[in-house]
């Protein structure tokens, strides 16, 4: 990896590496990079720990299947509390195809009736997430790789 490169941390999102630094943390000095997010936020990674935190920036073929996903109808509780517990699960962990799913199952789900708050934290923490991964993939900025997931959520109006 080196300096300019977009790369992907599964957690939080797409970024560019913008710098290399020796940080001294928990008494032990080691190389970062700082990866500046495309959300504005900044994150520290290990340059040892940088091929297992971080990834390139999906393929078009990829980024295909994750836009396909966007359709799918995820399966959750209809009971509240199990089903916000579930969302909070594969927004953690899934994988960027279940979190699609859920994005496309939540923005459906919110055009049917209003989502509680933290439904819609969930929402808006995977639409960012997404959207940093679009904005990685197709070098476009967020605003309009978000606008991309928005424009592929919303059906077409006949």
């Amino acid at each position: 990896m080196q300096l300019g490169d977009r790369v992907v941390h599964e957690t939080h999102g797409a970024g560019v590496i913008a710098r290399l630094e020796e940080r001294e943390v928990l008494g032990q000095k080691g190389l970062y990079y700082l990866v500046t997010l495309y959300t504005g936020e900044s994150l520290w990674v290990p340059v040892e720990r940088a091929g297992q935190a971080l990834r390139p920036p999906l393929s078009p073929r990829e980024l295909e299947e994750v836009l396909r996903a966007l359709e799918e109808d995820l399966p959750l509780p209809e009971v509240f509390m199990p089903r916000y517990r579930e969302a909070r699960r594969i927004l953690r962990e899934g994988s960027r195809l279940e979190r699609a799913a859920l994005l496309g199952t939540l923005h459906r789900r919110s055009r049917q009736k209003p989502l509680a708050p933290s439904e819609k934290e969930v929402l808006e923490a995977l639409l960012a997430l997404l959207a940093s991964e679009v904005a990685a993939s197709l070098g476009l900025g967020m605003e309009a790789a978000r606008q991309r997931l928005l424009d592929r959520l919303e059906p077409a109006l006949c």
